[in-house]
């Protein structure tokens, strides 16, 4: 597996962790999402964890070289570039990007 299909899979992972988890936490604080047009009634936060579990493995063991030994080219550098664009994002937002956010307004 190259680098760009590793970087592409493992930001895909990555976009599913973050919306599992807070799903995850209002429904063990008790203050579960209104359900849409379907529902997993109650196996849905088993089935919640169990995704969240396999996007960290993924997002764990992703990155590692595919190889050994390590060399220079057959290291994946899918997760220094995707810790670098983190890092670069969240600098982003800590100085410019909190200043031009604005939240959208609901249309009446």
């Amino acid at each position: 597996m190259n680098c760009r299909t590793s970087l592409s899979t493992l930001g895909l992972y990555s976009s599913y962790l973050l919306p599992a988890l807070l799903v995850i936490i209002r429904r063990l604080e008790g203050r579960s999402p209104a359900p849409g047009p379907w529902t997993l009634g109650k196996w849905g936060l088993p089935i919640n964890c169990l995704g969240l579990a396999w996007g960290v493995y993924c997002v764990t063991f992703l990155p590692f070289p595919p190889f050994l030994p390590v060399t220079g080219e057959s290291m994946n550098y899918a997760g220094p570039i995707m810790g670098a664009i983190i890092c670069l994002a969240l600098g982003d937002w800590f100085t410019h990007g909190h200043k031009r956010f604005v939240l959208p307004q609901d249309e009446i």
